[in-house]
């Protein structure tokens, strides 16, 4: 809401979703902040339930955290747990189709907590060596940002996750709705790993 005032966004979701609601198609809502909220549990067909969620999304005030990993996190764990409780035919037909929007960039940035945690000093060389060393140590060459490559990693291994266990397919799309770089860069990444578009527009051309 902070990045879109007159919810754009809902709207704009709700056309969406108002073309892509038939017996072979379900939806899963989640809410970023500093912690992911499903709106409901899995994914459903159910339009009531679908409506409400648009609802409680529209009435949510804005949130000063951003935390991409723990909504990748999440919505990692409802694929999974769709996949595998689908039987083999199913499964080798599902198609999921991620569609992953950000108002700005990862707030707090992932070293940060972690830093905090470690008793070192967030933004410091100290942090951001033992960051990378912790996370990326497996990596070469040696990422310049660890962290962002982190991001678009987890979407790769999610998509082949789908994939090495029995899914068509998964194809991820970022939207940024901001024009800050850090946003862009890793909104792009997680596309690219995702095999999807990045789309980039402001509140008032959704």
């Amino acid at each position: 809401a902070e990045g879109d005032p007159a919810g754009h966004r809902i709207s704009t979701l709700s056309t969406f979703l108002g073309r892509h609601r038939g017996p072979n198609q379900a939806v899963s809502l989640l809410l970023m902040g500093a912690e992911a909220r499903p709106l409901f549990p899995g994914f459903s067909s159910d339009t009531v339930q679908i409506d409400a969620a648009l609802e409680a999304m529209a009435a949510s005030l804005g949130q000063a955290q951003r935390n991409y990993l723990d909504t990748l996190r999440v919505l990692t764990t409802i694929i999974e747990d769709d996949l595998l409780a689908s039987d083999p035919g199913t499964r080798s037909r599902t198609r999921y189709a991620v569609l992953f929007v950000a108002a700005g960039p990862p707030t707090p940035s992932m070293p940060i907590p972690w830093c905090i945690s470690q008793s070192l000093t967030p933004g410091s060389t100290e942090c951001q060596d033992a960051f990378t060393a912790s996370f990326c140590s497996t990596i070469t060459p040696k990422p310049t940002d660890c962290e962002r490559l982190l991001y678009g990693n987890t979407v790769a291994d999610l998509r082949s996750y789908v994939r090495d266990n029995g899914g068509q397919d998964l194809i991820f799309h970022t939207f940024a709705l901001s024009t800050d770089q850090r946003a862009l860069d890793v909104l792009g990444d997680m596309a690219r790993a995702g095999l999807g578009e990045q789309v980039n527009k402001t509140p008032a051309t959704l």
